[in-house]
């Protein structure tokens, strides 16, 4: 029996030998996968949309963000530490201030992401022909695969499930998906990308996405790639690239019928540092 990588690092115990006596420790390595983990981006992320769904300004969010976490108010302290991350994060990082994600209230996924299934793409590494991304170009010489795509270092998340492996500078994507003959509302790209990506919809630019995401997140689609969709057989396609700061690739789309709150990237990094706490994680 393989030891789980996240319980041994939070002192689980070996299933396979007999534990007299826990230990605990605390340790660099878990503040750092507690501020790093796609897990605890996506839940960080989340939280901050809830926050901001229910507090109208920044100091009750921070209160209300202590309660929830620790138990107990924030200190004048830490709510002037907290404004302060909040004004320097949003003045210092392009965007910061605005919202990343809007969460959904309900939805329901139209074209699977790894992270619900095992999902099969067709894939190559070498550089296309102009009209890959069109639904009748002819991909059965590319290779086959199941999402999610990254290098075979990655390790395995909940929200990072890496099931084929991705090394080179870019990778086009393709696959096909049904759509219901039915009214559609709030379609949504679903995506993790770990550097820039482009996305198309029947051989339309629906998303050029900059830089990486912090777990998957919902983005709009551009009304004339909205517009090529159709009930019936449609084509999905992808080109990831690599960035230094990761690289893994997977895509999806979401039908969402009402939102709430968004999160922003400030409130979202301003909660991963409360999460990396000490008292965050053995708190009583």
């Amino acid at each position: 029996m393989t030891r789980d990588s996240f319980l041994a690092l939070f002192d689980g115990a070996d299933a396979n030998f007999s534990v007299g006596q826990r230990f605990e420790s605390t340790t660099s390595v878990q503040a750092l996968y507690l501020m790093n983990s796609p897990f605890v981006r996506e839940q960080a992320r989340a939280f901050a949309a809830r926050l901001v769904n229910l507090r109208p300004d920044d100091s009750s969010r921070i209160e209300l963000a202590h309660l929830l976490l620790f138990g107990r108010p924030a200190s004048p302290e830490e709510t002037a530490d907290g404004l302060q991350y909040l004004e320097k994060m949003s003045r210092l990082v392009p965007g910061a201030a605005e919202v990343s994600e809007v969460i959904p209230k309900q939805r329901e996924m139209l074209v699977a992401t790894a992270h619900e299934d095992p999902v099969a793409w067709r894939y190559t590494f070498q550089a296309p022909p102009k009209e890959w991304s069109e639904k009748a170009f002819k991909d059965a010489a590319w290779g086959e695969g199941s999402a999610g795509f990254a290098p075979k270092k990655v390790i395995r998340e909940p929200a990072f499930v890496v099931r084929s492996v991705w090394d080179t500078p870019e990778i086009w994507l393709r696959r096909r998906f049904v759509l219901p003959d039915r009214q559609w509302e709030g379609v949504r790209l679903r995506v993790y990308h770990g550097g820039p990506a482009e996305v198309y919809l029947n051989g339309v630019l629906a998303a050029d996405l900059k830089g990486r995401s912090d777990g998957y997140a919902h983005f709009e689609i551009r009304k004339e790639a909205l517009a090529a969709l159709k009930p019936g057989e449609n084509l999905l396609a992808v080109r990831g690239k690599r960035a230094d700061a990761g690289q893994f690739i997977d895509a999806g789309l979401v039908e969402q019928d009402a939102t709430r709150g968004g999160a922003t990237k400030a409130w979202t990094s301003y909660l991963r540092v409360l999460m990396s706490s000490n008292e965050f994680f053995y708190v009583d």
